[in-house]
C-alpha cells in the first residue's frame, strides 16, 4: 500500500500542476520544456531522487509508526512551511498563518495526549 500511495499522491499533484497550468494559460510552454531532453533528464532525476523518494520514506514511516506518533509528524508539516517561507522568500509568516498553525498542531496535540 505504501508504493500505491506514494503513487496516488504523486499522480494528484500532477493532475493539479497540470489544471493550474491550463488555467494560467502556460500548459503549451509546459508541454515545450518536457519534450526538451535536458529538461526531461533533470526533472525526472529530481522527481526519483527528491519527490518519489521522499514521499515514498515518508509514507513508509507513517506505515510502520504508530497512530499517535505518525499523526504528531503530520501535523508538523506547517511548521516547516512557515519556516521555509521565512529562509527561502524571507517574509515573516503573518498571524493568520502562525494561529491557523498553532490551532492544527495543537488540536493534534489535544487528540493525541487525550487519546
Amino acid at each position: 500500500p505504501v508504493l500505491a500511495a506514494t503513487l496516488v499522491r504523486l499522480a494528484a499533484g500532477t493532475v493539479g500542476m497540470l489544471a493550474v497550468s491550463a488555467r494560467a494559460g502556460s500548459l503549451t510552454r509546459l508541454v515545450r520544456a518536457v519534450h526538451e531532453p535536458t529538461t526531461l533528464r533533470r526533472a525526472g532525476l529530481a522527481t526519483l531522487l527528491g519527490t518519489y523518494t521522499a514521499m515514498l520514506l515518508a509514507m513508509l514511516g507513517i506505515a510502520l509508526a504508530p497512530a499517535t506518533v505518525a499523526a504528531v509528524l503530520l501535523s508538523t508539516t506547517p511548521i516547516f512551511a512557515l519556516v521555509v517561507e521565512a529562509v527561502v522568500d524571507g517574509r515573516r509568516p503573518n498571524v493568520a498563518a502562525v494561529a491557523g498553525t498553532t490551532i492544527a498542531v495543537s488540536g493534534v496535540a489535544i487528540l493525541t495526549v487525550g487519546g
